[in-house]
C-alpha cells in the first residue's frame, strides 16, 4: 500500500509542481514546498511581526516569478494575521545543488539544480513609510497576476559546479 502511495505522489504532475523524473517544472507553482515537492515556498516566524520566505524553483525559473511568489505569500501572511501592512526586505537570490544519487537498486535521481529566493518580511499596523504594502489589497493583485499565463522564461539554467 505505501509503495503504491508513494509512487502516485513522485509520479509528477507539472501543472502542480510536482517532482517528475527530471527535476522541477520552469514555472514554480503558488504552493507550499516539501520533501517530495520542493518547489514552492515556505515561511518561518522569526518575531511576532517578522517573518522569513523562501522560495524554491527549477534551475530556469525566473528571478521576477520567485520575488512576486515571496510577496504574495507575505501579503497572505499579513491578511491571514491581520498583519495590515508588510515590507519585503534583505533578497537575497542563492542556488542549491543536489548531486547525482543512485541506490542499490538503479533508482535514483540525476543532478537537481534549484534558484532560491530568501526574504525577510516585516509588518506593521500603520505603514511607517512609502515601502510598506497593504496586505489584503496586495494579496488580491499579486495572486490574480500569479494566475495569468507565465511568459516564457528567458532565464538561463545554471550548472553546479562538479
Amino acid at each position: 500500500m505505501s509503495t503504491l502511495l508513494l509512487a502516485a505522489c513522485s509520479a509528477g504532475n507539472d501543472g502542480i509542481g510536482a517532482v517528475g523524473s527530471l527535476g522541477l517544472p520552469a514555472s514554480v507553482p503558488y504552493q507550499h514546498s516539501n520533501a517530495i515537492a520542493p518547489a514552492g515556498f515556505r515561511e518561518s516566524q522569526l518575531a511576532p511581526n517578522q517573518y522569513r520566505i523562501e522560495v524554491t524553483g527549477s534551475a530556469n525559473a525566473s528571478q521576477a516569478r520567485l520575488e512576486k511568489i515571496a510577496a504574495t505569500r507575505a501579503a497572505e501572511i499579513g491578511r491571514d494575521n491581520r498583519l495590515r501592512y508588510f515590507k519585503l526586505d534583505n533578497l537575497q537570490h542563492t542556488t542549491r545543488c543536489t548531486p547525482k544519487r543512485s541506490t542499490y537498486r538503479g533508482g535514483g535521481h540525476g543532478e537537481l539544480n534549484y534558484r532560491v529566493l530568501t526574504a525577510d518580511v516585516a509588518y506593521a499596523p500603520t505603514p511607517p513609510d512609502a515601502t510598506y504594502l497593504e496586505s489584503r489589497r496586495a494579496f488580491d493583485q499579486l495572486r490574480a497576476e500569479l494566475d495569468l499565463p507565465e511568459a516564457p522564461s528567458e532565464t538561463a539554467p545554471f550548472a553546479c559546479p562538479g
